[in-house]
């Protein structure tokens, strides 16, 4: 399964995985996951056993596990039960669970990460060799709102630690920066694209109408 360009908000599971539960194999890529639910863990993102999930791009914030606040539930934002989880330029933070755990962002093991921005990494192995991570700092976004494009996203504020920090940009691999934002608007070719899935100074076209006289 691929999504790409997606917002997940506003959902609750009574058990686990408020926003999106993987069970096979999975690609996202320029996705919003904020403001989602659940009373056990993980609001966010839920990978199972033998399942394969692979994130670019993304913004995972604001999630609740353990919502129904009886002491069970870990990893707000993404909760890795088994499997492989592979992330790429992506955005874990803000998020919570139950005061019992303390592990808000992340529980579980990542098969790879690099040049992600995940604020409390408590709870969260990075195996492999990671590189290019943000750890320990709030990303500094605004709100969930439309920003243009078809979805809401959260921009980034001008002293965000995201800006221009993600993996420099190349066609090709997942792993690279995705060569447009959540918006379909362009990242910066060349250079480093931002963390996450919103772009910062992409321009946003207009179309005025043509009035003849």
């Amino acid at each position: 399964m691929t999504i790409s360009g997606s917002t997940f908000s506003g959902n609750r599971s009574k058990g686990v995985g408020g926003g999106l539960s993987n069970a096979g194999t999975t690609l996202l890529s320029n996705d919003t996951i904020s403001g989602n639910y659940a009373d056990e863990s993980d609001a966010g993102l839920y990978n199972s056993s033998t399942s394969v999930a692979s994130l670019n791009n993304l913004t995972i914030v604001n999630n609740r596990a353990d919502y129904d606040v009886n002491g069970v539930g870990q990893g707000g934002g993404i909760f890795i039960e088994a499997g492989t989880v592979n992330i790429y330029n992506t955005i874990i933070a803000q998020n919570t669970d139950s005061v019992l755990v303390q592990h808000p962002d992340c529980d579980g093991s990542v098969a790879t990460s690099t040049y992600n921005l995940i604020q409390n990494t408590s709870g969260c192995t990075l195996q492999g060799s990671p590189i290019g991570n943000v750890t320990g700092q709030s990303p500094q976004i605004g709100p969930l709102t439309n920003n243009g494009g078809s979805t809401r996203t959260h921009a980034l504020l001008p002293n965000s630690p995201a800006l221009n920090a993600g993996r420099l940009y190349a066609n090709g691999a997942f792993n690279n920066c995705e060569a447009t934002d959540q918006r379909n608007l362009p990242r910066a070719p060349g250079g480093r694209c931002d963390i996450g899935a919103y772009e910062s100074g992409a321009a946003i076209q207009l179309f005025l109408p043509i009035v003849v006289r």
